[in-house]
């Protein structure tokens, strides 16, 4: 793993709770919570990957969603 995957890694999660907190705190079903985490997370990071012109790494990295979905 090389630094920019860490610190992508940091930031997938720092996203996905984020998001999952302000999910839990408007009192949906955990689904919606870990569906919101992902979407956030992963959703941040392809947007981020395209803005910055580069391949996004949702679709080269297997478990990209799936850490978000651990991190909700």
């Amino acid at each position: 793993m090389n630094s920019i995957e860490f610190f992508d890694a940091i930031g997938l999660a720092a996203f996905a709770i984020q998001c999952a907190i302000y999910a839990v705190s408007t009192e949906v079903p955990a689904v919606a919570v870990v569906l919101a985490a992902v979407i956030t997370g992963a959703g941040g990071g392809l947007l981020r990957d395209i803005f910055a012109g580069r391949k996004p790494m949702i679709f080269h990295s297997d478990v990209y969603a799936l850490w978000a979905a651990i991190a909700g």
